[in-house]
């Protein structure tokens, strides 16, 4: 694999069976799928985590997930930002987003972190905040739920039909991301909406 050409797509979540299908895990499930479709395999990375190597589109693509815990991932991303001497706009962040509702994704070239720990985490660590991001909205806690045991709970049977969808579409971006660009991937995927539910927007 050249380093050179190497692309970089990290999914950020939890370690353990307890979190597995947690909202906070979203980035996680990317991930897996990414490499499953591909007939990866995860092995132990540089720092705290897996990786596994595959290739879209003809381009080798680093695949990694932070055994840190969300809060510390940070130091997991520069360990493979430092070792495969990646730029920030080779590397795509993927994880859960509370202010984007469930069944909607978005891609950004950078930007804030919205309070997202896992992402402060990261821009603390590469002292920067232009790294492409990919998020995928969980939506909020509803009435006086803590915000902690939502996003670490596991989601419905109702939202994970909607989460099969948007998934799928979220890995998707992250193939369009290594293909075309991230103004492809922006423009292909950001307008993403679930069958019936453009409509709806519009009537309401």
């Amino acid at each position: 694999m050249s380093i050179d050409s190497l692309k970089a797509i990290i999914g950020l979540g939890n370690p353990g069976r307890e979190y597995a299908v947690s909202r906070h895990n979203a980035g996680f499930m990317v991930a897996d799928r990414l490499v499953e479709s591909c007939s990866g395999s995860w092995k132990k990375g540089h720092g705290k985590g897996v990786t596994a190597k595959i290739e879209i589109a003809g381009r080798s693509v680093l695949v990694g997930k932070s055994h840190t815990f969300m809060n510390l991932s940070g130091s997991f991303v520069q360990a493979q930002m430092a070792f495969y001497r990646l730029e920030p706009q080779d590397v795509l962040i993927v994880y859960d987003e509370m202010d984007l509702p469930l069944g909607k994704i978005r891609m950004a070239r950078g930007g804030g972190t919205a309070g997202h720990r896992g992402m402060e985490s990261i821009v603390a660590a590469a002292g920067r905040k232009d790294l492409p991001r990919l998020r995928i909205g969980i939506g909020k806690p509803e009435g006086e739920r803590d915000v902690v045991g939502f996003v670490l709970d596991r989601f419905s049977p109702e939202e994970r039909f909607v989460l099969d969808a948007v998934l799928a579409e979220a890995e998707a971006a992250a193939r369009t991301w290594i293909a075309c660009g991230i103004e492809s991937a922006m423009n292909r995927h950001n307008a993403f909406s679930l069958p019936g539910e453009a409509d709806k927007e519009v009537l309401d």
